[in-house]
């Protein structure tokens, strides 16, 4: 049962063989090649003197490409191998972060063909979910990476296969050239024999067939060396040959691992494999050291709660402080505006007094003045000292309260200092300007009181 379990969670399994990639087939095509080599020895090494730098070339283009046929599917062995470790991490049931660490540190050197930032959140999951838990767009854009970088390297053993055809015809036109330009040497020749010996033609009938045999030997040489002048052609169209089986070989390796590699990569999708998401789900008893990790965690942002949470209680208690301070300062506000309102209140009732007793003077004086012009024959002191008694004692009763308004006003401007003092700083402008007011008032008060004082004997003054 729990064999066939994990067969339906994982139900494609890596199968991770050398000769998977580095075929029977590509192994037999070099064998051939070296025994080729080695049975025509004599003649390659005939050749290869004939036109050495190019021959030259044409050997180390065909090596190279070898090795790198072979190294494209050795390279790709140690990728799957790669993935079969983390398959077998996967299906152990408990990977450490270590084990990641070394997977993601591997993934750009052995899982080149696969270095993707997708893979690299893959093996993240291996530690959240217990298996690499790919996405549909995750599969899609790691087999799109994969399989073009298969192909790319893939191209280079083709191009190395049509240079190897190109400088074969190199070869071919040089050869060519050399050919015709020996020949040419050899017409040139023969034809200056056959002006020379034009004179002696009568003389040597026979003349004719001795040129023509010298002509066929001098030729016979450039035609001779032409066949190993095609000796670089000969090296690059076989070395192109060799690289197609190969790389044909090569290529259907390829394929499978890629095929093998997509439908892998699609067993690990949740909504493909049923059998993920049961284990993605269930509850798994956590490690000593994550526990410890978790304490610690806790332990830090408890402190750091409290921590916070002193400073609250601070700020709190700061602001409690302050609120209290200002209900103190808007208590004595009110308090000495209402001893204000009651100091102006009694400064009106001793206005209203004093009004009363400035109309009585001034009926007083009017009365003097009358009984002054009516008895201007009378001596001074008979209506003096009847008359102006009343005045005395009115002038006396207002001299009393208007020391009593003065009074009233120097506490009133006391009170308004004190206002002043105790308000809030932020509010010193404010009660700068109503002690500036109250002054105003008070001296327009006070300037009105002296000109009605001064009108009273005003009339009299004038009279006499």
């Amino acid at each position: 049962m729990p064999q066939e379990k994990n067969h339906s969670t994982f139900s494609v399994q890596l199968k991770v063989r050398f000769f998977d990639f580095v075929t029977p087939s590509m192994i037999i095509t070099v064998a051939a090649l070296a025994f080729l080599i080695i049975y025509q020895k004599h003649r390659i090494a005939e050749s290869y003197h004939e036109n050495i730098p190019l021959n030259s070339m044409i050997f180390l283009v065909c090596g190279y490409s070898i090795f790198k046929c072979f190294w494209n599917n050795i390279q790709l062995f140690g990728a799957m191998k790669y993935l079969k470790e983390i398959e077998d991490a996967e299906a152990s049931g408990n990977v450490t972060r270590a084990q990641v660490q070394v997977f993601a540190d591997d993934l750009e050197t052995r899982g080149f063909f696969m270095h993707i930032q997708n893979m690299y959140n893959a093996l993240e999951n291996l530690i959240t979910f217990g298996h690499l838990n790919f996405t549909h767009d995750d599969s899609r854009l790691i087999k799109s990476k994969f399989g073009n970088r298969v192909k790319t390297e893939r191209l280079v053993v083709n191009y190395f296969a049509g240079l190897l055809i190109m400088l074969g015809l190199i070869g071919t036109f040089w050869g060519l050239l050399q050919t015709i330009t020996a020949v040419g040497e050899v017409l040139g020749e023969v034809s200056n024999n056959m002006s020379a010996q034009s004179g002696d033609a009568a003389a040597a009938a026979g003349g004719g067939g001795v040129d023509l045999g010298s002509f066929i030997t001098k030729i016979a040489a450039p035609l001779q060396g032409m066949g190993i002048a095609f000796s670089a052609s000969l090296f690059g169209i076989g070395g192109s040959l060799i690289l197609g089986f190969l790389n044909f070989f090569a290529t259907h390796a390829q394929d499978d691992a890629i095929e093998l590699f997509g439908r892998w990569l699609d067993s690990r999708i949740p909504q493909m494999s049923p059998g993920l998401n049961t284990k993605a789900n269930a509850k798994k008893l956590p490690q000593a050291n994550d526990l410890k990790a978790w304490l610690a965690g806790f332990v830090y942002l408890s402190t750091k709660t409290n921590h916070k949470m002193g400073q609250m209680m601070l700020a709190l208690i700061k602001s409690t402080q302050a609120m209290q301070a200002n209900s103190q300062h808007i208590e004595k506000l009110a308090a000495q505006q209402k001893n204000s309102s009651e100091a102006m209140d009694n400064m009106g009732h001793y206005l209203g007094q004093m009004t009363h007793s400035l109309n009585d003077i001034k009926n007083v004086l009017i009365a003097t003045h009358e009984q002054v012009a009516a008895h201007a024959a009378v001596p001074a002191p008979s209506y003096t000292g009847e008359g102006v008694a009343p005045l005395v004692q009115q002038m006396g009763e207002f001299t009393d309260k208007f020391e009593r308004f003065n009074q009233t006003q120097n506490r009133l401007v006391g009170e308004i200092e004190k206002l002043h003092q105790a308000a809030p700083q932020d509010n010193a402008a404010d009660f700068s300007n109503l002690v500036w007011q109250l002054n105003t008032i008070l001296e327009e008060i006070k300037q009105k009181n002296d000109a009605a004082y001064f009108d009273v004997f005003e009339e009299p003054e004038e009279a006499q």
